[in-house]
């Protein structure tokens, strides 16, 4: 009878210790790729912001270009 008490305790404390590094491995892993997505969201949009400025300034120049050659004209 003591025997399977002590099976018991045994199973339990077993279950409990795999349950408990179940969520620490969870919680780790989700925090990891929580921080990677960031990361690689944050250099996405860096990207897109220096694809943008680079538009905005060719078409700058293009329009500069344009109304100077209007302002000969007249």
């Amino acid at each position: 009878m003591t025997k399977n008490t002590i099976n018991k305790k045994f199973s339990v404390l077993i279950g409990v210790t795999i349950l408990v590094l179940m969520t620490i491995f969870t919680t780790f892993i989700i925090s990891n790729i929580n921080k990677n997505l960031i990361k690689e969201l944050e250099s996405n949009l860096q990207l897109q912001v220096q694809n943008y400025y680079q538009t905005a300034e060719i078409y700058n120049d293009s329009l500069e270009d344009n109304s100077l050659i209007l302002m000969n004209v007249f």
